[in-house]
């Protein structure tokens, strides 16, 4: 079968995924409270792609000609499937789908695909995906959010429904900037600069000071001017226009970064980061680029994940040793990668199943590591799982390659098992 590499314009950190038939049909209308309703659109009919331009972390990548292609605009990873924005809108994903994270009904008999798969049943310009856990969702151009997958504690906005196989428009979501996806919780930040979130609240991820856990998007306590939010498991970050960063949540790793391991219901500044202009949040740790191109990192650190500290974890802000010169960072579930000003990458923390990409599988690494071969990387995204670990970059060539578990295809080839080594994802010809 006729393949390509796998082109990219542009891959966003946190959150990217990706099946488009513009115009929406009601499927059906499912339960919501507030007035908020949500409806499951239906493939059947398209019409030619958006000229939209599409946004991303430092810059914007227009759409392919209408002779051409469409290539990547961004990725995301999840903990076991990825999804590509692609230029025209569309979403690709691929990976396990036991829980319809692929916007695919889950079937018993295909638990994952490593092919990547138009996501259908989405409509207009998507330019913005987060995978998260078991559930997806995805950003159009006018700021309206779709969401599938698991549903069990609401992540995917819908109240009631465990799984949603299909995408699902949230209509109570307006004007969205930004989307992350959690473990099993999700938010929106909006053009006012407040904060949403819904799902799982156990811990206070949601950061309305409750637990309750609402599936309609809930306005986060005391949170303005953010200009960026990012999601991990149990607890949430946002980074704000001053520079400062706040986190709420689950606080037994020091995620939140306040200086103690008390859970908080409300947004809480991280000790020991100023001047911050990215953040990035893992699963039970965040690192925080600064303006001078260094970073610092708190939380979970028992494989070094932090780069630096002791390895029973910190509760405020420290250096990543021996870095600088960074132009991005990514967080994943226990390991944390840096993309250099000369476009190199650096990756440290477990590498039980290669994700350091250092030609080898085991052992961990407590100080940032070159990975083996890679040159000319734009950006970068990572699994966030505690059970697995891979890795992928966009080259400047717009190739895109993976790295670290493919135990269900994440890593867009059918090779099973840990390959510590960085190789293409192939796309089918369509």
């Amino acid at each position: 079968m006729k393949t390509r590499i796998l082109w990219a314009m542009f891959v966003a950190l946190g959150g990217g995924c990706t099946g488009r038939a513009p115009s929406v049909r009601s499927a059906a209308t499912l339960p919501t409270d507030a007035g908020a309703v949500a409806e499951t659109v239906d493939a059947s009919t398209s019409e030619p792609p958006s000229s939209s331009v599409h946004p991303g972390d430092g810059g914007t990548s227009a759409p392919a000609p209408a002779d051409e292609p469409p290539v990547i605009s961004s990725i995301a990873m999840g903990e076991w499937h990825a999804c590509a924005v692609m230029s025209d809108g569309a979403l690709r994903c691929w990976g396990r789908n036991r829980e319809a994270q692929l916007g695919r009904a889950a079937a018993s008999a295909t638990p994952f695909t490593q092919s990547p798969t138009a996501v259908p049943g989405l409509t207009g310009t998507m330019v913005q995906a987060s995978a998260g856990t078991f559930h997806t969702c995805a950003r159009r151009d006018d700021g309206r959010v779709f969401c599938w997958g698991d549903n069990r504690t609401g992540q995917s906005g819908v109240d009631q429904v465990p799984t949603l196989d299909r995408p699902t428009e949230l209509r109570a979501v307006t004007e969205a900037e930004e989307i992350t996806t959690g473990r099993d919780q999700t938010c929106t930040r909006h053009r006012d600069g407040t904060v949403r979130c819904w799902g799982n609240n156990e811990n206070g991820q949601l950061g309305d000071g409750s637990v309750r856990a609402p599936f309609a998007p809930t306005l986060v306590t005391g949170l303005r001017d953010v200009a960026e939010v990012a999601a991990g498991s149990g607890h949430t970050c946002a980074r704000l226009s001053n520079g400062t960063v706040r986190c709420w949540g689950l606080n037994r790793r020091g995620q939140v970064g306040d200086r103690s391991r008390v859970t908080r219901r409300r947004p809480t500044p991280v000790v020991g980061v100023a001047g911050a202009v990215q953040i990035a949040v893992g699963r039970e740790h965040g690192c925080a680029r600064l303006g001078d191109g260094t970073v610092r990192c708190w939380g979970r650190n028992d494989v070094g994940q932090l780069g630096g500290g002791a390895p029973g974890g910190s509760n405020v802000a420290v250096p990543v040793r021996g870095l600088a010169g960074v132009r991005q960072i990514a967080a994943g579930g226990l390991h944390t990668c840096a993309v250099m000003e000369d476009a190199t990458v650096r990756c440290w923390g477990s590498n039980h199943h290669g994700q350091l990409g250092l030609g080898t599988v085991g052992g961990v690494r407590r100080v940032p590591t070159a990975v083996v071969g890679l040159t000319e990387v734009q950006s970068l995204a990572l699994s966030r799982g505690a059970d697995d670990g891979a890795s992928c970059a966009l080259r400047r060539d717009h190739s895109v390659l993976c790295w670290g578990d493919n135990a269900f295809g994440q890593l867009g080839r059918p090779s099973p098992g840990a390959d510590p080594v960085a190789s293409p994802v192939v796309l089918e010809a369509r």
